[in-house]
């Protein structure tokens, strides 16, 4: 087994986890592919580590296979038969404009290049290096009639592959295996419905507060295979009739506020820290109200259908004063 807390990089998560009595090898392996803080040279060491501990590691063959090759081909400084390469950079999340359109025949040059753009961009801007990361995008011409988008290469801001994305959904009749996140079910926010949490600082998601809301609650039961929901401020559709949005917590939610790419979101979220700004306070009222009774979430849900309305905050903010009131009046 594993030591999950070297490879998730939400500690209450990582805890979590370390408490359950045993992750299978496809669990295992997931969190070692997703880990978004460490390379991809040390999540085929991981690889490799737990090959060797496993008595049954068919499963990992393929990938060692692959990765293999990948890190040669990483390593090239000159053009390979057939491949060609293109850039890419995103600040938390948001993809930047990049001085013209470059095509690097091998991956070195490719990376080189979002280290200086980064850097550049950085100083620029006035902000951190750290929150931005790069994309190489590797294309196969080997028909004159197109070129094929095969992997996209994420890297952190010094140039250090973290991911390596498949954009093959299948190759000689089976799925081609990817670098990254895959099935995450078995991760889960360890905190009970009402509670504010907020994103961590990175560089592929941008800010975010909201209020979790379990299926079941950590205690219970069926936590484990319950849905999660995240209810936060609707600044993606400004029409919600309520000025917030609800967003299931499954293995797809970094779609929503990702840049291109299936990326670990959950692994981000903690609990929130710190005061609250004034025009984000019914945040507080909301997360109260549905620790003491969270069927509003439905509530909320039906009446968070999209319309044609302005004001995000007020919006927000008076619809939670609503709840509240008419909650009291029950009482």
């Amino acid at each position: 087994m594993i030591n999950v807390s070297e490879w998730i990089y939400a500690g209450d998560i990582a805890k979590w986890l370390s408490c359950r009595q045993h992750l299978d090898i496809s669990e295992q392996t997931d969190c070692i592919l997703s880990a978004p803080h460490r390379t991809f040279t040390e999540k085929m060491e991981g690889l490799r580590k737990l090959r060797k501990e496993e008595n049954d590691p068919k499963e990992l063959d393929e990938y060692l296979d692959l990765g293999e090759y990948l890190e040669e081909q990483l390593c090239c400084t000159r053009r390979r038969l057939h491949e060609l390469y293109e850039t890419d950079i995103f600040y938390c999340g948001r993809r930047e404009e990049l001085p013209g359109k470059q095509i690097f025949r091998a991956p070195v040059p490719g990376i080189e290049y979002l280290k200086e753009q980064i850097l550049e961009r950085a100083a620029q801007c006035g902000t951190r290096p750290e929150e931005y990361f790069g994309v190489l995008y590797g294309f196969c011409d080997q028909t004159t009639r197109r070129l094929e988008h095969r992997w996209s290469f994420i890297t952190d801001f010094k140039g250090e592959v973290l991911y390596c994305l498949s954009e093959r959904r299948e190759y000689k009749g089976r799925a081609v295996p990817t670098f990254g996140t895959v099935d995450s079910h078995y991760i889960k926010l360890p905190y009970t419905s009402g509670t504010l949490v907020e994103l961590a600082e990175n560089p592929f998601f941008p800010s975010l507060k909201g209020v979790l809301v379990n299926e079941a609650e950590p205690w219970e039961e069926d936590f484990d295979r319950a849905d999660q929901w995240l209810l936060y401020p609707d600044s993606l559709h400004g029409g919600s009739a309520t000025g917030i949005g609800v967003m299931p917590l499954n293995d797809y939610a970094s779609i929503t506020f990702g840049a291109d790419f299936f990326l670990p979101f959950r692994q981000f979220l903690r609990r929130c820290g710190g005061e609250l700004p004034e025009e984000e306070r019914w945040l507080l009222e909301l997360g109260r109200l549905l620790e003491e009774d969270k069927s509003c979430m439905f509530r909320i849900r039906k009446d968070s259908q999209p319309k044609v309305s302005p004001g995000l905050y007020e919006k927000a903010k008076h619809y939670v004063e609503k709840l509240a009131n008419e909650k009291r009046r029950c009482i």
